[in-house]
């Protein structure tokens, strides 16, 4: 079966099996765990020791349980582990090992996705003139494509402010498009609201945001929507993270753009 270490995770690959190595202040149990293939086909978690990674103990699979047996998201801390029989490590790198420099970092993968919408999808070259600012968005935002807003909600679902671009809307305006009486949990999850929740999506807001200003000034020369503006960015973005634009640099510079 296919098992997903959870971010923050280190695995360990011994003997075709992929072992999972975590910390937790609430789990401290010493146990290790790895995939094995059931006898149903499905796979499952085999519990094994600490000391050799011999299996002593089937676990449930992380698929077809019951609700009562389904994996909660604990994690489990080994005490020992014999390094010598390992034979590959892998760990989730991006904030977890690395904290990168938001200034530098950021601005990398800000400047590099503009590049890409202005030589690739024919954006307005004005915009590789806009400055990339790292100090206009946090995480927690949610960005309403269609309307090119982005919005701060409590954790009633209340809009208390909101952005067209970089100009704020007005409390009659914020309250007009977001009326409290008539928004629920269920009206920012749809395909049309986008939340910033990794540091990895300022840059998208940024731009997103910087792209909204530009149309409204000249809708003449950018007829696409704001939807369809988003889904560009984000296509950039996501570009800038595969085709070594970002990590290439990075790896040349890296006190540039990584703390020691």
């Amino acid at each position: 079966m296919n098992w997903q270490l959870r971010p923050g995770w280190i695995g360990f690959l011994f003997d075709g099996r992929v072992f999972g190595l975590g910390a937790s202040r609430r789990f401290m149990r010493t146990t290790t765990y790895c995939t094995s293939s059931g006898s149903n086909g499905t796979g499952g978690l085999q519990k094994a020791s600490t000391d050799d990674g011999v299996v002593v103990q089937n676990m449930p699979s992380l698929v077809n349980q019951s609700s009562n047996e389904r994996y909660l998201g604990q994690v489990f801390c080994n005490r020992n582990l014999n390094m010598q029989k390992i034979s590959a490590i892998g760990f989730d790198m991006d904030y977890t090992l690395s904290e990168y420099i938001p200034q530098s970092f950021e601005t990398l993968a800000y400047e590099g996705a503009v590049q890409k919408l202005v030589t690739h999808l024919g954006y307005p070259p004005e915009l590789l003139e806009i400055p990339y600012d790292h100090t206009k968005f946090v995480r927690g935002l949610v960005i309403d494509k269609p309307r090119g807003n982005i919005i701060k909600m409590d954790r009633h679902k209340y809009v208390k402010i909101a952005y067209h671009g970089s100009r704020k809307l007005t409390e009659v305006e914020r309250k007009t498009i977001y009326d409290p009486n008539n928004t629920t949990w269920d009206s920012f999850t749809g395909s049309g609201y986008a939340v910033v929740d990794t540091l990895f999506s300022l840059p998208d807001a940024f731009l997103f945001s910087t792209i909204v200003d530009f149309k409204d000034s000249n809708p003449e020369r950018l007829p696409k929507s704001y939807e369809e503006i988003f889904k560009d960015v984000r296509t950039s973005v996501d570009l800038c993270h595969r085709d070594g634009v970002i990590k290439d640099k990075v790896a040349l510079d890296p006190a540039k753009y990584i703390h020691k």
